[in-house]
């Protein structure tokens, strides 16, 4: 075969032409003169792909200039090598570098375009923006809440909805605000505010209730409701003092099935089941429990300085317990008891 423009014989032709002479002067690749991209000024994500994706700038540019990117229905695109660079504020030069193969035949072209970004709010931060919730996750105490524990409920719900909504943008905190008798923390979702209840009810042993309230109807006529959902915590938490049928224990574990205790006295571990633990009564919190220093250790016994006498106290250890240089302890009517 010949090529029909410069007579070269060849047996890779297109459209009677050499593969040179195809692709000579002919824009292979195109960009259109602009690409628009928003981005969303209270979150800054960049809409890509028909979602929103947390990237670097440089890098949420190249991928809408990349998505733009078109070839001559001849060629098979190899490669794409980019170049981006920041004109403005809200525009960036964007030039590319495309290996083609044609006919067997690699060759290179280039193309370049605007990526100009345009603010907007996604409907994730619209709906949070505006006050959009579903549930009510109320966090309650049977005694005063604890700004230690108010503040790991709250660290725990925060990272929990942090990691569903890598998932599922939908879902998210509306607020979190203080209440008398406890926190009030807004979701997104019912099916999140049932599943973080379920989660606390889990981790701390805590009562859950559910409401209902009808609050309107959809476009499609269909009603429209909110659910709150009481999580109330018990008294006690893991590490405290505990008393439990008369006798003294160390609360050592919570689930939804139960609680763990340890006797202070024997330290022989019992099971509680769940419908049992409303008997668990706090003796000491486990921030109130006395600190002694070790005078002496063995296997099975130490000797530790009174804080408050200065007197020396034999007490009773766990056998193979190593013991440190301090101990905690609870005074029962002038028995020290160790907690391990």
């Amino acid at each position: 075969m010949f090529c029909v423009e410069c007579g070269k014989e060849t047996d890779k032709t297109v459209d009677g032409a050499c593969v040179e002479c195809f692709v000579k002067d002919k824009p292979l690749v195109k960009l259109p003169h602009h690409v628009d991209l928003q981005i969303c000024t209270n979150c800054e994500e960049y809409a890509l792909n028909k979602t929103w994706v947390e990237m670097e700038p440089s890098e949420a540019v190249e991928e809408a200039a990349l998505g733009r990117l078109s070839a001559i229905k001849e060629a098979r695109v190899l490669s794409v090598g980019t170049r981006v660079t920041k004109q403005d504020q809200k525009t960036y030069k964007v030039e590319m570098e495309a290996d083609l193969e044609i006919r067997g035949t690699e060759v290179r072209a280039e193309a370049s375009t605007l990526v100009r970004l345009k603010n907007t709010v996604c409907k994730r931060c619209s709906r949070q923006l505006g006050n959009y919730y579903e549930a009510i996750l109320q966090i309650r105490s049977d005694g005063a809440l604890e700004d230690s524990l108010r503040d790991e409920v709250v660290r725990r719900v925060r990272n929990d909805v942090e990691g569903q909504s890598k998932t599922d943008r939908r879902l998210f905190i509306t607020s979190v605000s203080e209440v008398t008798g406890g926190i009030d923390i807004k979701l997104s979702s019912i099916a999140l505010g049932k599943n973080i209840s379920r989660d606390l009810a889990d981790r701390y042993g805590a009562e859950t209730k559910e409401s209902f309230s009808l609050v309107g109807q959809a476009a499609d006529g269909s009603e429209t409701h909110r659910v709150t959902f009481l999580v109330r915590l018990p008294e006690h938490r893991v590490g405290d003092a505990v008393t439990f049928d008369g006798k003294l224990y160390k609360l050592t574990y919570i689930s939804k099935s139960g609680g763990k205790l340890l006797a202070l006295q024997g330290f022989k571990s019992i099971f509680v089941p769940r419908a049992d633990m409303v008997r668990v009564r706090v003796f000491k919190k486990r921030a109130d429990l006395g600190t002694a220093t070790v005078v002496f250790s063995k296997d099975g016994e130490a000797e530790i300085l009174h804080p408050v006498t200065y007197e020396t106290v034999m007490i009773i250890t766990p056998k193979g317990e190593e013991i440190g240089e301090t101990v905690r302890f609870v005074d029962l009517d002038g028995e020290i008891l160790y907690i391990p």
